[in-house]
């Protein structure tokens, strides 16, 4: 009998049955229990959602696993590959947790290539760690902030939620540190960026500088109805020029365009309206963090004796530090806490950054290198790799794919390792924060019991005129009702969408999923 009391047809019941036999091919797995078993439950419940017209082509996949029994309690398609959009950073993740350590820190310091007893100081040198945040997001307990709208997804979002911390923040702790040390005048600054290579791609660019996450905050407020908005700038800086041509108006529609380092907002904000956050992304990470180190120096009352708009002299980066003295030095926090902004937010460059760290950690300077440490960590957590397919760190590229099994692999691994606590608390949490604040029902019983890792990725059908989410995905552990932690990998991919809100009402359905696993397992 169905939940609504209607008798099944005998071809549902006989593609049961032949569902029980195809166990080993990895297409069903149904556990028996009679007419109460709760998989036949919750299946009901699942094939009635993916039955709405807006799944008719697309693809579903679905394993749920009892990890203390080691019993899998649902199997749909779990050994077929799908599209995993950014549940590959769960992979990233793990690995680099492993590779450096969950309480790693990165150092940068700060060096001149010679001091005088008059305080002038030859070269000044910042060395980069890779740090993906240099003290930009630093709580004063240790953690790095976040908010459930990152600025990195700013222009796609339309806006987000700026975090109160100051960008500049260890760049200034670096200038601070430079005049307590009795420097007072310096040659040139230079960004020692050699840790590994700095790759354009079209997101962003991988560096070893980052600050501010590389991007330039855009906040415009309306003024006057008719009149011009107010624009203003984070972190604060001359190496931009800004033009302003937004009008304050009816309604908001803006739009940001470059030309190298000219920037130009231009459109219209209601009146009335609150700040709108956008960002430009900074395309020129040593130049720009050697600017911002300049500025500093000059705030804080240190001679620069080179232009702060100039290129990075990489020319003059030294050969070794050995005869060097050091100035000054900011250490960042724990790797646990920057992977828990990376899941949280699902932050691209943080997550491609991992794997240059991580090659980086063994003596190389790629993310092809980066990739090869990834193997070898989860290789040793016993991942099957022919499951897999994986040229990024984000999710990001066209050809990632990886099955259900494989993601439920994963994390049924990380939960025998250290680092599991950290990991965990890395995850969004339904109905809480990072990027499922937003995709619980309201009255839920699941909110706050699902950590898990999202994942989208969508482009734009020509043919059709329309988007398509190649794939809306999740994964990560569920505190069911029952009292049991269980793991789950959820897949649907090739759904035809129209907007950003199909895609977030896409991600609803997705959360619904986890709604029905909490209440039947």
């Amino acid at each position: 009998m169905r939940s609504d009391g209607t008798k099944r047809p005998l071809a549902y019941i006989l593609a049961i049955m032949v569902a029980v036999l195809l166990t080993a091919s990895g297409i069903w797995i149904i556990m028996a229990g009679g007419s109460a078993d709760p998989s036949d439950e919750f299946l009901t419940e699942f094939d009635e959602l993916r039955s709405k017209e807006l799944y008719a082509h697309s693809s579903w996949g679905l394993m749920v696993l009892d990890p203390e029994s080691n019993t899998t309690l649902v199997d749909i398609r779990s050994g077929e590959m799908f599209v995993p959009g950014s549940t590959t950073k769960l992979f990233t993740s793990a690995a680099i947790m492993m590779a450096l350590g969950a309480d790693h820190r990165f150092v940068t310091p700060v060096y001149a290539t010679s001091m005088d007893e008059n305080g002038v100081a030859g070269n000044v040198v910042l060395v980069a760690s890779g740090d993906p945040n240099m003290g930009g997001r630093a709580l004063e307990n240790g953690g790095i902030n976040y908010t459930d709208e990152d600025h990195s997804y700013a222009l796609i979002q339309g806006g987000c939620i700026l975090v109160s911390e100051d960008p500049l923040a260890g760049i200034d702790s670096l200038a601070r540190q430079i005049y307590e040390s009795g420097v007072r005048a310096v040659g040139d600054v230079v960004i020692d960026d050699s840790i590994f290579e700095t790759v354009e791609m079209e997101e962003f660019v991988i560096s070893p500088t980052i600050i501010n996450d590389n991007l330039l905050d855009i906040m415009v407020r309306p003024g006057a109805v008719d009149g011009g908005a107010n624009i203003t700038v984070r972190p604060a800086t001359d190496f931009f020029t800004i033009r302003n041509e937004v009008v304050t108006s009816d309604a908001t529609d803006i739009t940001i365009t470059a030309s190298g380092r000219d920037i130009t907002v231009r459109g219209q904000i209601a009146e009335g309206s609150g700040q709108v956050n956008l960002t430009h992304t900074v395309r020129e990470p040593a130049a720009f963090a050697r600017a911002l180190l300049i500025e500093s120096l000059e705030r804080h009352e240190i001679d620069v004796g080179s232009d702060a708009m100039g290129e990075n002299p990489r020319s003059l980066i030294p050969s070794g530090y050995e005869s060097a003295v050091k100035l000054a030095e900011i250490r960042s926090a724990p790797l646990s806490e920057e992977v828990k902004l990376t899941l949280k937010v699902s932050h691209n460059l943080h997550a491609e950054t991992y794997l240059s760290l991580m090659a980086a950690s063994r003596g190389g300077s790629n993310s092809y290198e980066g990739m090869v440490v990834e193997r070898e960590m989860l290789e040793r957590l016993g991942i099957d790799l022919s499951a897999m397919c994986l040229s990024d760190g984000m999710g990001g590229a066209t050809e990632d794919r990886f099955t259900p099994s494989a993601a439920i692999q994963l994390l049924k691994a990380m939960m025998e390792k250290e680092e599991f606590e950290q990991f965990f608390g890395s995850l969004p949490v339904l109905g809480v924060d990072g990027s499922l604040a937003h995709s619980a029902a309201d009255g839920s019983p699941a909110i706050g019991k699902v950590h898990a890792k999202t994942g989208t990725r969508a482009v734009y059908n020509v043919l059709g005129d329309t988007g398509m989410a190649q794939t809306k995905a999740l994964a990560g552990y569920i505190d069911a009702a029952s009292g049991k932690r269980v793991v789950f990998a959820l897949f649907v991919n090739n759904v035809m969408v129209n907007d950003f809100d199909d895609i977030m009402a896409l991600g609803n359905d997705v959360a619904l999923v986890t709604d029905m696993i909490y209440r039947h397992f």
